[in-house]
């Protein structure tokens, strides 16, 4: 369970470094919004896949891994819709 949470904690270190960076770069303003707020119909359904499929790994497969893949892809979809 210790290596979830370094998992976690690096990647989280990781993304708000891409993160910042990208922004930095392509000039994308931050914006304090809802999470889903201002979106169409499609990119809601495209969060609620990947929030469902984030809990259903831990529940039934608990890889560490892969639920840092799906919360770092799940971040990484929502800067480029901002993008976009």
């Amino acid at each position: 369970m210790y290596t979830f949470f370094i998992y976690i904690t690096i990647s989280a270190a990781i993304f708000f470094l891409f993160e910042w960076l990208m922004r930095k770069k392509l000039k994308i303003p931050y914006k304090q919004r809802t999470a889903l707020q201002d979106r169409c119909t499609v990119l809601k359904w495209i969060e609620r896949g990947f929030w469902a499929l984030f809990f259903v790994n831990m529940c039934f497969y608990g890889s560490e891994i892969i639920t840092v893949l799906i919360i770092f892809l799940f971040f990484t979809f929502d800067l480029a819709v901002q993008w976009k």
